[in-house]
């Protein structure tokens, strides 16, 4: 229930008159926060002053209780809902690159690459956040993709490259329907166009393709390289950077893959010490 006490020194009740006092604390108005009749803390207001508190401001008080228990509860339940969602789309990205990579974990390995990436760059924690998911769920448009297209040891078809060219459209399609994924859309959505406006679906050019699609496609191509892959071994770190230096100014933004190449230069250098 409800509480006041209207002289913390005086009353055998209150637990802390040791603190009251260092505190020049001498009034109290305390009510249960209460969630299905159980009891999960209390919203308390403290007064330096004895005698301050009346009927009127226990019923205030408990009614702001009774929202901020709402509230709360309301938080649980979204992000429960929130991490349920997360883990059910992080075992349907693990399914995705057993279809479609000899190297399992490759979504999630382009995620701590783009997480780097945002790091170093002093993104916010949103879009710290948005680029972490989009790193993770990048190929979930693959799920449609026939097992034989995605293995496929030599070069595609026109029908088939048709096909496999989807699969970013696809995969914005489905975080779309994902209400608070849908700023991942147009990243994954434009993750495979070229820094030179020669990629797809949109052709788009330079700083017109979104910054988390920028800083995705240098870290998937990285990912790809440094992958065994149906069609080819995986490369050495020499031919590797040499590919993403070539790269840069037409299929990669410059400033990424100097930014990245610094990042993995940093992470050799720790391995080599250890």
């Amino acid at each position: 229930k409800p509480y006041v006490i209207n002289d913390l020194r005086k009353n055998r009740k209150y637990k802390y008159p040791y603190y009251a006092m260092q505190k020049g604390l001498r009034s109290l108005v305390i009510a249960p926060l209460v969630q299905k009749d159980k009891i999960i803390g209390v919203l308390s207001i403290y007064n330096t002053k004895a005698g301050r508190y009346m009927p009127d401001d226990v019923k205030l008080l408990a009614m702001f209780a009774s929202q901020a228990a709402i509230a709360i509860e309301n938080a649980r339940l979204f992000e429960q809902a929130q991490t349920g969602y997360l883990n059910t789309i992080r075992t349907l990205s693990n399914i995705i690159d057993a279809k479609d990579s000899q190297t399992f974990g490759h979504s999630e390995r382009v995620m701590e690459h783009c997480m780097s990436i945002a790091q170093a760059l002093k993104l916010s924690e949103d879009q710290k956040e948005v680029f972490k998911y989009a790193g993770l769920l990048h190929d979930i448009g693959k799920i449609g993709i026939d097992v034989g297209i995605l293995r496929k040891p030599a070069k595609l078809t026109k029908d088939e490259w048709k096909i496999m060219a989807m699969h970013p459209v696809v995969g914005s399609g489905i975080v779309e329907q994902i209400g608070f994924l849908d700023d991942l859309a147009p990243i994954i959505l434009h993750h495979h166009e070229r820094y030179d406006g020669k990629g797809y679906p949109s052709r788009l050019k330079k700083e017109k393709i979104p910054l988390g699609a920028r800083i995705l496609s240098v870290v998937d191509a990285y990912e790809s390289m440094v992958s065994d892959r149906p069609y080819r071994k995986a490369l050495s770190s020499k031919k590797i950077r040499q590919e993403l230096l070539e790269g840069a100014g037409t299929q990669f933004d410059p400033n990424i893959v100097k930014i990245f190449l610094k990042i993995l230069g940093k992470k050799t250098h720790k391995t080599q010490k250890a």
